[in-house]
């Protein structure tokens, strides 16, 4: 899984870096180049890859350094540190809250700014996570509804046992009384 993530963000990179760096032909800057440099939010390619790639306790850490975000990088930054594949539900929300609610991003999209696309796959995997993990909890509560029948019918099945096993005691004692009784009724 980390293999598969560090090449996707390995490709991100180079995809990313691409975008960001004019390239030297000795032209004037055309306008979409100019719009890339209006970005509000700029997110260096390697700070974001390597949020990725954190063992838990380093996450951890760096969470810790934007518990308060002040400015647009490090709210973007926390959102990013709290969406992963092992976070908790209220992590995610959290980082979704902050991508919708605090973030300056384009809505058109037209703008070409690769932070504002960067930022709407952030949004997509956090909002991926979150119904994955609303799955596996509606399917945790069915599993252990489940469970409490197999309890309650095991608790019914042992009942059931031991009236069946009453009954078949009465069974032996009525036939054990009919062979004493027997040969004393012969006329």
């Amino acid at each position: 899984m980390r293999f598969n993530a560090f090449f996707m963000g390995l490709i991100v990179v180079n995809l990313t870096a691409c975008s960001h760096y004019p390239h030297v032909l000795g032209h004037a800057p055309t306008a979409v180049e100019t719009q890339v440099a209006n970005c509000e939010v700029d997110l260096r390619t390697e700070d974001w890859v390597g949020t990725f790639l954190l063992s838990t306790e380093l996450r951890v850490e760096a969470l810790s350094t934007v518990e308060e975000p002040e400015n647009i990088e490090q709210v973007s930054l926390r959102a990013i540190l709290l969406t992963h594949s092992d976070a908790s539900y209220r992590e995610l929300r959290e980082a979704e809250d902050l991508i919708l609610n605090q973030l300056p991003l384009s809505e058109d999209g037209v703008n070409g700014c690769q932070s504002d696309e960067l930022i709407d796959y952030i949004l997509k995997l956090n909002q991926t996570l979150q119904k994955r993990k609303s799955a596996v909890v509606l399917l945790q509560r069915q599993i252990d509804e489940q469970n409490k029948t197999i309890e309650s019918q095991a608790g019914e099945n042992a009942e059931l046992e031991k009236k069946i096993e009453a009954l078949t005691n009465i069974e032996h004692r009525m036939k054990a009384r009919s062979v004493k009784v027997d040969p004393e009724v012969s006329p």
